[in-house]
């Protein structure tokens, strides 16, 4: 019986990007740490007029504020990207372009292998690790208390800012910047693990990565973005419903 390949099951990039190499790795933490820092910055005066611990301070934040502070920061990474990485913050080299019938079915079954192999993953590590709590709820920084107005926000935050800024960071330019020094398999892989690692609540970790690699293949299936942000955001459309809207906990 012949051996299958990994990388044979994987859809292969029509082209390689500017930037691919393994700088594309250092430049991503620079620009990831650089924008965290400068908006830290930004925020010090906050901190010095406030008697509370950091996380009591955020907890005291509206929405409006803090969708207002995640857009900042994201624009703050897109000029930094725009700095390091001019090739980047380009219609072609982005991946722009409108939506074909095709893409909205890769979608969907993008969106099947997630949710299959994200259940299939949480189940056994659950059953392998004893201390794994596969219940815990998503710190989204947002209360779910929240009504009103303050749906809109917290809806634009992570329905919309967040698919497109997550979707430019680790799929456009840090997955496919890893493609030439590692296979587009192992890009994947490892681009998927960072994405699941910066949201460091295991079991959303767990997640994370698996939407991670279904939105990798998304991109090289494609050779766009719109159909990973599009996918990224139906997942936090439905997570935004569960817990702000039906509050299901």
């Amino acid at each position: 019986m012949s051996k299958i390949s990994i990388s044979k099951l994987w859809p292969q990039p029509k082209k390689s990007v500017e930037w691919a190499g393994w700088r594309t790795l250092l430049t991503a933490t620079g620009v990831f740490l650089g924008s965290q820092i400068l908006l830290g910055l930004m925020l010090t005066p906050f901190f010095i007029n406030n008697d509370d611990t950091s996380e009591d301070f955020f907890d005291t934040l509206e929405p409006f504020t803090l969708m207002a502070l995640e857009i900042i920061a994201a624009l703050i990474m897109l000029v930094l990207l725009r700095s390091t990485v001019p090739a980047l913050i380009k219609k072609e080299n982005l991946g722009i372009s409108r939506l074909t019938r095709s893409d909205i079915s890769n979608v969907i079954k993008g969106y099947g292998v997630y949710i299959v192999g994200a259940l299939t993953a949480i189940v056994v590590i659950d059953a392998l690790i004893d201390s794994f709590n596969q219940e815990q709820i998503q710190d989204t920084g947002f209360e779910t208390t929240v009504g009103g107005l303050d749906l809109l926000w917290v809806f634009i935050s992570l329905v919309v800012v967040a698919p497109i800024i997550e979707e430019i960071f680790f799929r456009s330019f840090l997955f496919r910047g890893l493609i030439g020094p590692l296979s587009v398999w192992q890009a994947a892989v490892f681009s998927s693990f960072i994405f699941g690692l910066v949201h460091l609540q295991a079991n959303v970790a767990v997640d994370a990565f698996i939407l991670g690699l279904a939105l990798s293949w998304l991109v090289v299936k494609t050779n766009k973005i719109g159909p990973a942000i599009l996918l990224h955001s139906v997942k936090n459309l439905i997570a935004f419903l569960l817990l702000f809207v039906f509050k299901v906990n």
